[in-house]
C-alpha cells in the first residue's frame, strides 16, 4: 500500500547497518550504536527525552548524550541552519525504512510524522512518498489531503482527495483480482465530507452510510488493516460528527478504542480525541473529561503534548465556567498549533474562549474574539456550519453588544452555508439566530422552538438548553409565565446535567 522514499546516492550515507525492528528492516548509519539507534527510533515515534527514558529504562542524561551523537553522525549542527535537529532525524528515520506493503497506522511509518512535524512538512513528504510509490499510494494522498484540511488549505486537500481516488481506480485496473472496496468507500467518505466543509455540496448520505456498513462488516484482514489505519489518520468519527450522525461516531470510535493496542500511543491519542469532540458535542461533558484526562495522563507519560487536546479541554472549561483551567488549556493549545501549523486548532481555541466569555456575561469580548474567526474561515474556503460552532455565538454576542447589524450579516452568511450544506446543526443555530433578530415575541418564540426541537434531535443537549433559556425568556416577555417557567426549568436542567455552570446560575436568576 505504501511505496518507499528513494534517496539519491549522494545523500545516502555511504555504508548502512541493517537492523530487523518487528516486522521492519531499518536501514541506518552504521555508526549509530544499538542505544542510539533505539533513541533514534523512539524519536521518530514523538516521544520526548523523558518519554524515551521511561521506554528504555534509562536516565534523560542518557537520552540526551545519545541523540547528541546521533546528530553529530548525520550532520545535523547546533547553527540553526538545518531547522529542527529533532525533527530532521525522525524524518531521515522515516526515510530509511523499508516496509511490508501494509503499514498499520501508529507504526513509525507515519507516527513521527503525525504527532511532531508542522503540517507542511507532514503534506510535503507524504506526497513525495506517493509520488515514489506510482500505484498504491492512495492512503498517503489521503492523509495528506486531511492533514491539508486540518491546515485550513481545503482547495489543496480536494486535489489530493481526487487524486487518492484516481488512485484506486488505477490500483483496481492494474492489479488482477484486487478488490478495492474499502479504498474506494474511505476515498469517496473524504472527498463528500471536503466538499460539504468548502460548502461546494449538500452533505451526502450514501457515502457516509457505505463508511458506516464498512465500519461494522467482519472485513478480512487486509481490508479492516486498511480502514483502522485510514480511521485514525483522517478522523472518520468526525466527519460523522460533522454531519450531525453522533451514533455512528461513538460506534466507531468505541471500537477503535476496544481495538487499539494499549501500546499504540498514536492511535489511542487520535480516537481520544475524537471521542472528546464528540462528547462535547452530544453533551456527555464527564464522559469527555474522562477521555481527555485520559489522554493527557498518556501524553505526559511518553512526553508528548496535543494542541487538540488542549483545545478541547479549553471548551469543555469554558462551558463549566472554569476560567483558570480554561486560559492554561487555551495557552497550551495556542503553542502547540502555532508550532505546527495546525489551523483547526487554533479557530478552536478562539471559539473556546469566545464561548468562556459569553458565559460570564462578557458579550464585547466574545464578539471581539469571535469576529476575527469569520474571516479566517472564509478565507480558508472552510463553509460548514456544525464545523463553524461559533458563528451563532457571535450572533448572540453581538446582538447582547446593541450590534444589530452585525448579528444580521453573520446570520445572512450563516443562513447561506446551511443551504449550501444542508447541515442540521447549522439550521438548528440559525433559528436560534433568527429568533435573537425577531422583529415580534411571536416570531421570536416561534423560532426558538424549532432550535430546541431540532438540537433535541441531532442530540445536542448543551445548545438545546441555550434555545430553551431564550424560549422562556421570549415565553416571560409575552406574559405567558407559566408556560416561560417550564422551559426555563428545562434548561436549568439540562446544563446542571452536562455541568454548565454560568449558565444554569443564569437560568435559574430567571425563575
Amino acid at each position: 500500500m505504501y511505496g518507499l522514499r528513494r534517496t539519491s546516492a549522494a545523500n545516502a550515507p555511504s555504508a548502512q547497518a541493517q537492523t530487523v525492528r518487528g516486522d521492519r528492516l531499518t536501514l541506518l548509519p552504521a555508526s549509530l550504536s544499538s542505544r542510539e539507534s533505539d533513541v533514534l527510533e523512539l524519536v521518530a515515534e514523538g516521544l520526548s527525552n523523558e518519554g524515551i527514558a521511561n521506554r528504555l529504562f534509562i536516565s534523560p542524561k542518557t537520552v540526551e548524550s545519545a541523540l547528541s551523537s546521533v546528530f553529530l553522525k548525520l550532520g545535523l549542527g547546533e547553527d540553526g541552519r538545518d531547522g529542527n535537529r529533532r525533527v530532521k532525524a525522525a524524518m531521515y528515520f522515516v526515510s530509511l525504512q523499508t516496509t511490508r506493503p501494509l503499514v498499520p497506522l501508529g507504526h513509525q511509518e507515519l507516527t513521527a510524522l503525525l504527532t511532531s512535524a508542522p503540517f507542511d512538512t507532514v503534506v510535503n513528504v507524504l506526497e513525495q512518498r506517493a509520488a515514489d510509490a506510482a500505484v498504491g499510494a492512495w492512503g498517503l494522498l489521503a492523509a495528506a489531503s486531511w492533514c491539508l484540511a486540518i491546515s485550513d488549505d481545503l482547495d489543496h486537500a480536494v486535489v489530493l482527495a481526487e487524486r487518492s481516488s484516481a488512485d484506486v481506480d488505477m490500483l483496481v485496473a492494474t492489479t488482477q483480482g484486487s478488490d478495492q472496496r474499502a479504498a474506494r468507500i474511505i476515498v469517496d467518505g473524504l472527498i463528500v465530507t471536503l466538499m460539504a466543509m468548502r460548502g461546494a455540496a449538500p452533505l451526502s448520505s450514501r457515502e457516509l452510510d457505505d463508511v458506516a456498513t464498512l465500519a461494522a462488516l467482519p472485513l478480512r484482514h487486509h481490508e479492516r488493516a486498511v480502514f483502522d489505519a485510514m480511521e485514525s489518520v483522517l478522523e472518520i468519527a468526525n466527519w460523522f460528527a460533522f454531519s450531525d450522525r453522533p451514533a455512528e461516531a461513538a460506534a466507531i470510535l468505541d471500537r477503535r478504542l476496544d481495538r487499539v493496542d494499549d501500546f499504540d500511543d498514536f492511535s489511542q491519542n487520535s480516537a481520544l480525541c475524537c471521542l472528546g469532540e464528540l462528547e462535547i458535542r452530544r453533551g456527555r461533558w464527564q464522559r469527555c473529561d474522562d477521555s481527555l484526562q485520559r489522554l493527557l495522563q498518556r501524553e505526559r507519560a511518553c512526553g508528548q503534548s496535543s494542541g487538540y487536546a488542549h483545545a478541547l479541554a479549553a471548551r469543555l472549561s469554558a462551558g463549566r465556567g472554569d476560567t483558570a483551567s480554561a486560559r492554561a488549556h487555551l495557552r497550551a493549545a495556542r503553542t502547540a498549533a502555532t508550532a505546527r501549523g495546525d489551523h483547526s486548532t487554533r479557530w478552536r481555541t478562539d471559539a473556546a474562549e469566545g464561548l468562556l466569555r459569553l458565559g460570564l456575561g462578557d458579550a464585547h469580548g466574545a464578539a471581539k474574539v469571535l469576529g476575527p474567526l469569520v474571516g479566517r474561515a472564509d478565507g480558508a474556503g472552510l463553509r460548514l456550519p456544525s464545523v463553524r460552532m461559533w458563528e451563532a455565538d457571535l450572533v448572540e454576542a453581538q446582538v447582547r453588544c446593541g450590534d444589530a447589524a452585525g448579528a444580521r450579516l453573520t446570520t445572512k452568511w450563516l443562513m447561506t452555508d446551511v443551504e449550501a450544506t444542508g447541515s442540521r446543526w447549522g439550521a438548528a443555530a440559525l433559528m436560534r439566530c433568527h429568533g435573537l433578530l425577531a422583529s415580534s415575541g411571536a416570531a421570536a418564540i416561534s423560532e426558538f422552538e424549532s432550535s430546541t426541537d431540532l438540537f433535541g434531535r441531532i442530540d445536542a443537549p448543551f445548545e438545546q438548553a441555550r434555545s430553551e433559556l431564550l424560549l422562556g425568556s421570549s415565553l416571560a416577555g409575552s406574559g405567558r409565565d407559566d408556560a416561560a417557567t417550564i422551559h426555563i426549568c428545562r434548561a436549568r436542567d439540562l446544563f446542571e446535567a452536562v455541568g454548565a455552570v454560568p449558565w444554569a446560575a443564569a437560568a435559574t436568576s430567571l425563575l
